[in-house]
């Protein structure tokens, strides 16, 4: 009868592991996503990227929710307002990938109306721990 007690005692201590790792691992992985969402967010040389391609507004569609985290964001950075909103109605970009690693990220905006997609890479330096934008380039006919 004691043995039985000590194997579900191991039994329970080691899913209470599991989950307390599942945890820290989701917990780690949003602390990145909210990190590099801020980065992106304020990032000028990015939103100036984007800004070539409309007139002083950026309006980019998020339909998955990869960026925003509440209904809509509008912000000014300057003089570019930038709006990220879930519906595709009056929008100049849609962000259709989205790839986020420890220390690397990927989008991809489709330019609305065109066959155009401006890609973006990104790495999380490891000296200063910041993000910085490394790639940019365009595919089109896609």
């Amino acid at each position: 009868m004691l043995s039985t007690i000590f194997k579900s005692y191991q039994y329970v201590k080691k899913n209470i592991l599991i989950v307390c790792s599942v945890c820290a691992i989701s917990c780690a992985t949003n602390n990145n996503r909210n990190e590099f969402n801020n980065y992106l967010l304020s990032d000028k040389l990015t939103i100036h990227f984007l800004e070539q391609y409309a007139n002083n507004k950026v309006n980019i569609s998020d339909p998955k929710g990869f960026i925003k985290n509440r209904k809509e964001i509008s912000y000014t950075i300057d003089n570019t307002k930038v709006s990220i909103v879930s519906k595709n109605e009056l929008v100049d970009f849609i962000l259709v990938e989205y790839v986020l690693n420890k220390d690397l990220a990927f989008l991809a905006f489709l330019k609305k109306g065109e066959n155009k997609v401006i890609c973006f890479l990104f790495n999380k330096g490891k000296h200063k721990g910041q993000w910085m934008l490394i790639e940019k380039f365009e595919k089109s006919n896609v």
